[in-house]
C-alpha cells in the first residue's frame, strides 16, 4: 500500500484513540469527583441545618420553660378564677414575644422580624383549655390530646402544624409543673414563616430538598404540602429509624437508595433533644448530569477531530507523495542517460526512488561545500554580533517582567500600603499609603529598624519565618499576617504579602502590600468566643471541652496522664424555682468567677 493511503488511515487512529481513552477516563473520574464532592456539599448543609434547628428550638424551649414556671401561670391552673386568671393573662401576654438578643443575632439571616410574637394557649391536666391568647386560630382537631400524651416533666414537646401551604405554626409544650406533679401545660405556637423555617426550601441542585421525620416514620415537614403528615416511603430512612427505635446509636448518617424508581442520595441528621430526623436528599442523575455533559461534547469533539484529521491526512500525504512522484520522474531521466552519471535501485515504491536519487545528491553537495564553507565563515562572523543582540534583549525583557510585575503588584494592592526593598543597598521605599496605615511618615530608614519600630515583638519571628522561606524557594510569597504599633497608639493587624521580583549577582529586590485585617480578626475573634464560651458565665462551653479532650486522648505522649473533674451545683433548682432564675444566674456568674480565679 502506498503512502498516499495508508498515512490519513494512521493519523486518523492516532487521533482517535487517544481521545477515545481521554474521554472515557474523564467520565469515569469526574462521575467519581461529582459524586465526592456532592457528597460532601449534602453532609454539609444537614449539620448546618440540624444545627440551626437545634439552636433555635433550644432558645425557643428555654423562653417557654421559663413562662410555664411562672407563679401566675400556675395559681391560675390551680385556682381557675378571674383574678388569677386576669393575672395569667396580663402575665402571658406581654410575654408573647422573643425580642431579638445578641445571641439571635447570630441567626439573622434566618429570623425575619426582631420580636416574634406567638400565640399562648394553657391546657388542663385533662386537656381542655382554660386559656387562649388568639382564640381566633384554628387548632387541629385531637392536637391536645396529642400534647398531653406526649409531655411529660422532663420533656419538652416540639412539632410543625401544617393546616394548609399558607398557615404553618410551630407548637412548642412544656408541662406546667407544681409539687412533681403536672398540672397543666402551656403551649406557643409559633409562625414558621417567622422565624426562619424557610431555610429548608433552598436548593443547590434542582432536584436538592430536605424534610423532617419523626420516629414513628412521619413526615413532619416537606417541600411538597402534600407528603406532610404521611408515612416515609425511603425504605433506608426507615431502616435507621427502626435502629434508632431498638436504642442503636445514630447521629448522623448518609448512603444511596432508590425512590419511585429513581436512584437518590441522603444524608441524615438524629436530633436527640426533639426526636426529630433532618434528612438532605438529591438525585444522582443531577450530580452525574455534568459528567454526562462532559461526556457527550468529548464525543463530539471525537468525532469532528477524526473527520479533521482524515481530511488532513490526505492533504498531508499528498504534499509528500506528490513531489516524490516528481522527483521519481527526475531520476528516471538521468537512468534514461540524459545526466552524465546513472544508478540503478530494485525499490519501487516512493522511499525506493528517493534512496536512487541519494547518491546524485551527494555528489551535488560534494561541489556546493566550498561555497558552503565561506558561507560558515560570514556566519561565525555574525555569531558574535549576534550574540550582544542577545544580551542586550534579555537585558531588556528582564527590565521590562520587573516593570509588570511591580504594576501587577500596585493593581493587586489597591488601597494597601506599597513598599519595595533592595537588599544589597538596603533601600526602603515607602508609599503615602503604607505610611497612613502605619501611622509614621519615615521619610529614610532601614527594614530591620522599622521592624523593630512598628511589629510586636512576638510576631517579628513570623514575619522573619515567611521571608526566609521564600528566599529558600519554599513558599511563592512572602505572606503573612502580623499586629502592628502604629503611630496612632494603636496596636492594628495586618496582612503582609510581597515577593522577590529581581535576583541578580546577590541583589534581590523585594516587592509587596500591605493591607489592615483588624476588622476581619476581630470578627473571628468574636466568631471563636461565641463558638467555644458560654454567654452567661464567660467560661468554655462544652464544645470546647470535648475538642480539648479529644486532644489530650489522642497525644502520643503516652507517659502523660490527666484527670477529668465533675462540678455540681447541689440544689440549684431551687433557687431558680424560689429566688427565681435572675438570682440564678447570678449564682451561676460567681460560681463562674471563682473557678476563674481558682484555675488562674
Amino acid at each position: 500500500m502506498y503512502i498516499k493511503k495508508k498515512l490519513p488511515l494512521f493519523i486518523a487512529l492516532l487521533v482517535s484513540i487517544p481521545l477515545i481513552i481521554l474521554t472515557a477516563a474523564i467520565y469515569y473520574y469526574s462521575s467519581r469527583q461529582l459524586i465526592e464532592i456532592n457528597k460532601a456539599k449534602i453532609n454539609e448543609v444537614v449539620t448546618v441545618e440540624a444545627e440551626n434547628i437545634s439552636v433555635i428550638l433550644s432558645m425557643f424551649s428555654n423562653e417557654i420553660e421559663d413562662i410555664a414556671q411562672n407563679k401566675k401561670v400556675k395559681d391560675f391552673i390551680i385556682n381557675r378564677d378571674e383574678k388569677s386568671k386576669y393575672q395569667a393573662y396580663e402575665y402571658i401576654k406581654n410575654k408573647s414575644e422573643i425580642e431579638s438578643t445578641s445571641y439571635l443575632s447570630e441567626f439573622r439571616n434566618f429570623i425575619l422580624k426582631p420580636k416574634l410574637k406567638y400565640r399562648s394557649v394553657i391546657l388542663g391536666s385533662r386537656g381542655e383549655i382554660l386559656l387562649d391568647t388568639d382564640d381566633k386560630q384554628y387548632i387541629p382537631e385531637g392536637l391536645n390530646s396529642e400534647i398531653m400524651k406526649n409531655v411529660n416533666i422532663n420533656r419538652v414537646y416540639m412539632k410543625p402544624i401544617y393546616t394548609d401551604k399558607y398557615d404553618s405554626k410551630l407548637l412548642v409544650a412544656v408541662p406546667v409543673v407544681s409539687d412533681n406533679n403536672i398540672i397543666g401545660v402551656y403551649c406557643a405556637y409559633f409562625d414558621i414563616d417567622e422565624i426562619g423555617f424557610k431555610f429548608f426550601n433552598y436548593e443547590i441542585g434542582k432536584n436538592r430538598y430536605t424534610y423532617i421525620a419523626d420516629l414513628n416514620g412521619t413526615i413532619l415537614y416537606h417541600p411538597d404540602i402534600d407528603r406532610i403528615g404521611t408515612k416515609v416511603e425511603n425504605e433506608l430512612l426507615n431502616n435507621i429509624i427502626n435502629k434508632i427505635n431498638n436504642g442503636e446509636k445514630i447521629e448522623e448518617y448518609s448512603g444511596i437508595y432508590e425512590y419511585r424508581g429513581t436512584k437518590k442520595y441522603m444524608a441524615l441528621k438524629y436530633m436527640k433533644s426533639t426526636g426529630w430526623i433532618i434528612v438532605v436528599a438529591q438525585d444522582l442523575s443531577e450530580i452525574l448530569s455534568v459528567s454526562r455533559n462532559i461526556t457527550g461534547i468529548s464525543l463530539i469533539l471525537l468525532i469532528t477531530f477524526i473527520v479533521i484529521s482524515i481530511r488532513f491526512g490526505m492533504r498531508f500525504s499528498e504534499t509528500i507523495t506528490t513531489p516524490l512522484t516528481n522527483l521519481m520522474n527526475a531520476m528516471k531521466a538521468t537512468e534514461e542517460g540524459r545526466l552524465e552519471q546513472q544508478f540503478i535501485y530494485n525499490r519501487e515504491d516512493e522511499f525506493g526512488s528517493l534512496s536512487k536519487a541519494y547518491n546524485s545528491m551527494i555528489n551535488r553537495l560534494k561541489n556546493n561545500y566550498t561555497e558552503l564553507e565561506a558561507l560558515y565563515e560570514e556566519l561565525a562572523a555574525t555569531e558574535e554580533e549576534l550574540r550582544v543582540q542577545y544580551d542586550n534583549l534579555i537585558n531588556s525583557e528582564e527590565q521590562l517582567r520587573i516593570s509588570e510585575e511591580r504594576y501587577r503588584i500596585a493593581l493587586e494592592a489597591g488601597k494597601n500600603g506599597i513598599f519595595e526593598w533592595s537588599t544589597r543597598d538596603d533601600i526602603l521605599y515607602l508609599s503615602e499609603q503604607f505610611k497612613k496605615l502605619i501611622g509614621y511618615d519615615f521619610e529614610d530608614i532601614k527594614v530591620r529598624d522599622l521592624i523593630n519600630k512598628i511589629v510586636l515583638q512576638e510576631d517579628r519571628k513570623i514575619l522573619y519565618s515567611a521571608y526566609r522561606e521564600h528566599i529558600e524557594g519554599r513558599r511563592t510569597c512572602i505572606e503573612c499576617e502580623i499586629r502592628v504599633n502604629t503611630g496612632y497608639g494603636l496596636i492594628r493587624w495586618m496582612y503582609i504579602k510581597g515577593r522577590v521580583i529581581k535576583e541578580k549577582e546577590g541583589e534581590k529586590i523585594i516587592s509587596g502590600a500591605m493591607m489592615d485585617i483588624t476588622e476581619r480578626k476581630e470578627y473571628e475573634e468574636d466568631i471563636k468566643y461565641l463558638a467555644f464560651y458560654d454567654t452567661l458565665t464567660d467560661l468554655p462551653n462544652r464544645r470546647y471541652f470535648i475538642e480539648e479532650l479529644e486532644k489530650e486522648i489522642k497525644d502520643k505522649d503516652k507517659n502523660k496522664k490527666f484527670a477529668v473533674l465533675l462540678l455540681d451545683l447541689d440544689n440549684f433548682k431551687k433557687v431558680n424555682d424560689t429566688l427565681g432564675h435572675d438570682e440564678g444566674d447570678a449564682l451561676l456568674r460567681k460560681v463562674a468567677s471563682i473557678l476563674k480565679k481558682i484555675c488562674k
